[in-house]
């Protein structure tokens, strides 16, 4: 009698602490669970389906690492392994069953209080499989009122801007009933992590309802470097380059140091970035490049800066030469075109191969910025014209890269023989071809014609000057080139005639005008042999 009257009162003990501390077995043998989901029937609950619920961070626990699945994704020679966050089970017990059954105590709870949910979500953490970088991924989330009462949907809370819901606010749920969420997250820019978020939803009458939301981003597009320490030696070049042989363009850039990109659709870009605006912009820790890429739309480069000097806020303490902080006041005067002060420096005997900006010397400054007069005095007193920057341009390639450049600069370099086939580092382009495209210029494709440019030199992507001339829509320049014999049946690497990039702008005014005269032009073979019977 004593025996049983002890283990009465150690029932009703654990009865009257269950939610608080829990409660042995081994003191209250073949006492039942009677809150496990609030109908008074018998349940066991789940080893590891109770939510640690402490303040806020509340987490589910995890199974042991020795048991956690992994798998691969590869793409191009991409290969990751994840280890997703899943909750343990008992064992014997199926573990994709016990992740998604839906058990009033398992889900998670942010209150500090042990109220049990009455209102919970199927699954109980929502994966959302393997997206490109940049890309959406979409799943479902059921809410269930699992009580014998009404229960009102508040909010739903993401904790994150990239996930959001088409919430349920101000629902109310009738017991038995249900309602679906969508629930969209975009990925990240970079390629091989699990991306792990949240969402949280408030009910009335019960603690938060906390769901985890995962999603495996996989790197369809690689950009290389993907770091830049901007205490290092750097001309900002970098390749965003497709890891499955697809085609893309860049569509933009934030921040937007770069405005206009090439528009036509590759496998690799090769771009350079405007380091003078890296190092000025403080705040700025991340650039993010948008694409389309049919699985990806964005892919990010991390700058790392150097330290503030003490005491100094505003700007970023960077290693640059001492000569171009020395001199600056000379380049500056090269690139205003003031001309006294050139001709005193070079009265003074200063080295006119000094490398100033992005290492280049006053005549590239000169030229880039079109001051032909400052070009002439430079190029008297024995300037070189094959100095290359650290972009690798020579002053010709820097004279024709700039909005509205000037013919004057080009034909005085050309004079002084330049060379007008030089290649640059950046796709391999000639001075024709970024005259005759991104920096279309009709008069100084004439003068490099004049020159003896070939105007069929091909760059890296196998764009002609012609190509370009099409693809940008510049009928000017494509009657300049088409009269110097360019030819139109050559292909680019994509396997693209002129007429065929001209055809990709078709409802575009000067890019009718460029068929036409495309179409109406026989192939160079037949025009030689035209040319000879004259």
């Amino acid at each position: 009698m004593l025996t049983n009257l002890t283990r009465s009162i150690a029932a009703l003990s654990c009865v009257l602490l269950l939610g608080l501390a829990g409660c042995s077995d081994s003191g209250a043998e073949g006492s039942t669970n009677t809150a496990g989901d609030g109908t008074g029937s018998s349940s066991a609950t789940p080893v590891g389906d109770q939510s640690n619920a402490t303040g806020d961070q509340t987490e589910i626990q995890s199974a042991p690492a020795s048991i956690r699945p992994t798998f691969t994704d590869s793409v191009a020679n991409q290969t990751r392994t994840v280890q997703p966050n899943l909750v343990a089970a008992r064992p014997g017990t199926d573990r994709k069953r016990a992740t998604t059954q839906p058990a009033r105590l398992a889900q998670q709870a942010v209150s500090g209080d042990s109220t049990e949910l009455i209102v919970i979500a199927e699954p109980i953490s929502l994966d959302l499989g393997s997206v490109g970088t940049g890309q959406q991924a979409k799943g479902i989330i059921r809410l269930v009122n699992t009580g014998d009462k009404p229960m009102r949907v508040i909010n739903c809370k993401a904790n994150c801007g990239c996930t959001t819901t088409n919430c349920p606010k101000n629902r109310e749920l009738q017991p038995g009933e249900s309602v679906e969420v969508q629930v969209q997250m975009r990925a990240g820019a970079k390629g091989g992590i699990r991306q792990s978020k949240r969402v949280d939803f408030i009910v009335e009458g019960q603690p938060v309802l906390r769901v985890p939301v995962f999603v495996d981003v996989v790197a369809y597009v690689e950009i290389e470097p993907n770091k830049i320490d901007l205490q290092q030696t750097t001309d900002g070049r970098v390749v965003i380059r497709s890891l499955d042989d697809q085609p893309f363009r860049v569509l933009s850039m934030n921040p937007p140091w770069i405005e206009a990109f090439d528009d036509e659709a590759r496998t690799e870009h090769v771009l350079y970035l405007p380091l003078d605006d890296l190092q000025a912009q403080s705040r700025a820790r991340k650039i993010d490049f948008t694409i389309d890429h049919p699985q990806s739309n964005k892919v990010s480069v991390t700058l790392r800066r150097a330290r503030t000097t003490p005491g100094n806020t505003s700007r970023i303490a960077t290693a640059r030469p001492p000569a171009a902080t020395v001199d600056s006041p000379l380049a500056a005067a090269a690139r205003s075109g003031d001309v006294a002060a050139i001709g005193q420096a070079i009265k003074d005997g200063k080295n006119l191969e000094q490398g100033y900006e992005d290492g280049a010397t006053l005549l590239g400054i000169a030229a880039g910025a079109k001051q032909a007069e400052v070009v002439r005095v430079l190029l008297e007193a024995g300037a070189k014209i094959e100095a290359r920057d650290q972009k690798g341009r020579m002053p010709l390639l820097a004279a024709v890269q700039t909005r509205n450049s000037s013919a004057e600069v080009v034909r005085a370099l050309i004079a002084k023989g330049a060379d007008v086939n030089t290649r640059g580092t950046m796709i391999g382009g000639t001075p024709l071809s970024w005259a005759s495209g991104p920096f279309n210029n009709p008069e100084i494709v004439a003068a490099l014609v004049a020159g003896n440019a070939d105007v069929n030199q091909a760059d890296n992507t196998g764009m002609t000057p012609l190509m370009w001339a099409a693809r940008f829509g510049a009928p000017a320049t494509v009657k300049v080139l088409l009269d110097a014999g360019a030819d139109v049946t050559a292909t680019n690497k994509q396997g693209q005639t002129s007429l065929d990039l001209a055809r990709q702008k078709r409802s575009d005014a000067p890019s009718v005008q460029i068929i036409r005269m495309l179409e109406t032009q026989p192939p160079s073979s037949e025009k030689a042999a035209d040319d000879s019977d004259s």
